[in-house]
């Protein structure tokens, strides 16, 4: 009797321990976890005609290190509105920048040289790899243009935020970017950051040059905005108009 209750018991332990092996979740690989944050961020963004954010830039060309604060609001599908202050001299307007597309043309403010510069938009539109990274899109679009990589276990670690990795395919964005991070607000618990789910908090480029462009993104949120707001503002009498031909804008760096 003894050995057979010693037998069943042992018989009990191997099947609990079969049991719990069975009931074991698969882990999920990096692909599958990728392509579930993009197809969320893909609904998301359906969603949202237009965001708002009051932002810092950062460019670093290994050397130096320059600080921009400001405001930024982009209006799909080719609106946008930026406007920045060097952080260390917020008043001095020969630093300011101010770049504006009005869904027509991109305006460029050249506060030192008084010169409003006006370029016809692309027939493409506003394509640059920055915009379009921090718009999203249909996934499988974007993951023609972009090979996309995350890891899990830092995924895993990090309640607030999905970090995405992306290289550029196309030879043209190469041109503006070798590598970038793009980093989103994923915790909708939190009522603070509810607004900003799925929204950027950062995006970090790497140009060909090695030079880093840091864009974050202190609170962005859906905004209701017209094409009212991308009004061109009426220049000062001290100030001149020129056009020049259709050219890209860098990543990151507003001329």
């Amino acid at each position: 009797m003894r050995w057979f209750l010693i037998s069943l018991a042992s018989a009990l332990v191997i099947v609990s321990a079969s049991a719990q092996e069975k009931a074991q979740p698969r882990p999920v690989s990096p692909e599958e976890l990728l392509n579930a944050y993009l197809g969320k961020w893909e609904e998301h963004m359906a969603k949202v005609d237009a965001v708002q954010s009051n932002c810092v830039l950062i460019e670093d060309d290994g050397t130096h290190k320059n600080r921009y604060v400001g405001k930024v609001a982009v209006l799909k599908p080719n609106f946008v509105r930026l406007a920045l202050k060097a952080e260390d001299e917020l008043k001095n307007e020969k630093k300011w920048r101010f770049i504006l597309a009005d869904g027509v043309d991109v305006w460029e403010f050249d506060y030192r040289a008084k010169v409003a510069r006006v370029r016809a938009l692309p027939k493409q539109g506003l394509n640059h790899p920055a915009l379009v990274l921090l718009l999203g899109g249909k996934a499988a679009d974007l993951q023609k243009r972009y090979e996309f990589s995350i890891d899990p276990a830092r995924d895993q670690k990090d309640n607030n935020y999905v970090a995405i990795g992306i290289r550029p395919k196309a030879k043209e964005d190469q041109q503006d970017m070798v590598k970038a991070e793009l980093v989103l607000w994923k915790n909708d618990k939190n009522e603070k950051l509810k607004k900003s789910w799925l929204l950027p908090a950062r995006l970090w480029i790497q140009q060909p040059n090695q030079d880093q462009i840091t864009w974050n993104f202190l609170d962005p949120a859906p905004a209701n905005l017209t094409k009212a707001d991308f009004a061109v503002p009426k220049l000062p009498v001290d100030w001149k108009t020129e056009r020049h031909p259709v050219e890209a804008t860098p990543a990151g760096r507003p001329k």
